[in-house]
This record gives C-alpha cells, sequence and structure tokens, in this order.
C-alpha cells in the first residue's frame, strides 16, 4: 500500500456509486409500491442501492492501493467481440444453447494460456444455466436448439 491516492481506480469506483445513485434516482420517480405488491420502481430502487454500496466499498478498497498498469491485449478484444459477434448470430438461428455455448467458449479463448478443457465445461455449464434461467424460469421465448 502506498501512500498517494490510486486515482484512475478511484474514479472508477466512484462511477459505480454514480451509476447506483442515477438507477436510484430514476427508479425513485415509479411507484414503489410495498414489499408484498412491489412496483415498477421497487426493484431499481434495491439495485441502484446495492451498486452505490458496492461502490463505496471498491472506493474504500482502491483509494489506496498500488496503481497497476493494464496492458491492452488484442487477443482478449477479439475473442471477447468474436464471442458477442457469435451469439448475436446464433441465438435465434440456432438456438440458445449453440449462442451461449459459442459466446463462453470464444470469449475464454482470450485467456493466456487457453485451457480447452476448462471452456468446454463452463460453456456447458453457462449453457445450462441460460436454459433453465431464461427459458425454464423467466419464460422466454427462445429455442434450446434449432431442431
Amino acid at each position: 500500500m502506498s501512500g498517494s491516492i490510486n486515482k484512475a481506480e478511484t474514479a472508477a469506483a466512484l462511477v459505480v456509486v454514480a451509476e447506483g445513485v442515477i438507477v436510484i434516482a430514476v427508479g425513485w420517480s415509479y411507484p414503489m409500491g410495498t414489499v408484498a405488491r412491489m412496483g415498477p420502481g421497487y426493484v431499481p430502487v434495491l439495485l441502484g442501492g446495492a451498486l452505490a454500496l458496492i461502490g463505496v466499498g471498491l472506493v474504500f478498497e482502491v483509494l489506496r492501493s498500488d496503481p497497476t498498469r493494464l496492458a491492452f491485449s488484442p487477443r482478449a478484444f477479439i475473442a471477447l467481440m468474436s464471442g458477442l459477434v457469435a451469439f448475436a448470430v446464433l441465438v435465434e438461428r440456432a438456438g440458445l444453447v449453440p449462442a451461449i455455448w459459442a459466446l463462453v467458449f470464444l470469449s475464454v479463448m482470450g485467456e493466456k494460456p487457453v485451457r480447452i478443457k476448462n471452456a468446454v465445461g463452463i460453456s456447458i455449464g453457462m449453457s445450462l444455466i441460460g436454459v433453465f434461467v431464461f427459458i425454464k424460469g423467466l419464460g422466454v421465448p427462445l429455442s434450446i436448439f434449432w431442431w
């Protein structure tokens, strides 16, 4: 821990706090309702408060941390962008499972060293979670597979 303030990370943490406050302000303009009958502003205010609290925690954590130099990685950027493009292209044409699998698998390719077993395992797990949360739980009208 150094004696100087880590300005870059502190600024980023303050942005998180500001985003939380903005979400609270926008959510507050909607009817709140009660816990039993939540209005449209209830969840945004709750999540905005959580985001602001996380941001405050981040401010205290990074305020006096040592500055780190982050290097841009073209490999990671290309892997993440190709995963997002693959998801966008595949989600309606091939189904949710292939789209999530491609998104996660291609995104993991940006890490060094590439661990194929981990990438496959994470892709399968996230695909299953996506099916249960979005299709089974929320009823999003997407096909699981193209057939």
